[in-house]
C-alpha cells in the first residue's frame, strides 16, 4: 500500500476570512502563509494559516453561510505546552465547545490522555490533547 506521510491541512469553512485570519492568529498563533498568499486573492480560495514550523496548517474558505464543522481538529502537545494552552485561551476568553469561557475545570480526564475542546468564533470545533497523562495528573490535582 502506498504510504501516507502526514496531513497536509485542513480545511475550514468561515464566514469572513479576514476576521477568522485575526482571530487564528492571536488565539493559536497561526499566520498567513505567504507562500499560498495568491490562493487568498480569489474568494473561492483558502487564505492558508500555518505555525512557524509549518507542522500546522489550516485553510480557511471563506462562505457567508459557512456552518460549523462537525469534525473535531486535535492538536497534540506535551504536558507543560497543555498547561500553557488552557491557561492561554482561558485568559483570552475562547468559548469550550458547551458555551461556557474556557477554563482549567473544562480539562477532560480520558485516563490516557488530557483534553480540553473549544470553538472558533464560528462554532468549527477543536480539541488540544495531551498523552503526558501521569505528568499532568500531577500537576492538576495540585
Amino acid at each position: 500500500m502506498p504510504k501516507l506521510t502526514v496531513i497536509d491541512h485542513i480545511h475550514v469553512w468561515v464566514k469572513d476570512r479576514a476576521a477568522s485570519a485575526a482571530w487564528y492568529q492571536r488565539i493559536l498563533g497561526l499566520i498567513p502563509e505567504a507562500r499560498f498568499a495568491a490562493w487568498a486573492e480569489k474568494q473561492e480560495g483558502p487564505l492558508t494559516l500555518s505555525n512557524s514550523s509549518n507542522t500546522v496548517r489550516i485553510a480557511l474558505f471563506e462562505k457567508l453561510d459557512a456552518q460549523a464543522s462537525h469534525a473535531v481538529i486535535a492538536f497534540s502537545v506535551a504536558g507543560p505546552d497543555f498547561l500553557a494552552w488552557i491557561d492561554k485561551l482561558a485568559g483570552e476568553r475562547v468559548q469550550a465547545v458547551d458555551g461556557r469561557f474556557l477554563a482549567r475545570d473544562c480539562i477532560r480526564d480520558h485516563k490516557q490522555a488530557w483534553s480540553f475542546y473549544f470553538v472558533d468564533p464560528d462554532g468549527n470545533p477543536f480539541e488540544i490533547t495531551s498523552y503526558d497523562y501521569s505528568w499532568l495528573a500531577a500537576k492538576l490535582r495540585n
